[in-house]
């Protein structure tokens, strides 16, 4: 996904880089809300796909994270 290659994706990121993150999150069998806010809700599921995917727990959509996200779209 080389729309948010770099960006970080967190907490302050913008609202159309969210939207996009909120969705790959879901794609791997997460229910969160796409509403553009990385809220607590968000991030307590970039999280957890962190952990069980033995990333590094950022609280960010980091390019490792993106990687591992985009692996099966």
């Amino acid at each position: 996904m080389a729309l948010l290659k770099g960006k970080n994706v967190g907490v302050g990121s913008r609202p159309e880089d969210i939207w996009i993150a909120q969705k790959l999150i879901n794609f791997h069998e997460y229910n969160i809300p796409i509403d553009g806010i990385y809220n607590y809700i968000t991030d307590s599921a970039v999280s957890d796909f962190q952990v069980r995917n033995g990333l590094f727990k950022s609280h960010k959509v980091d390019d490792f994270t993106l990687e591992k996200l985009s692996e099966d779209e």
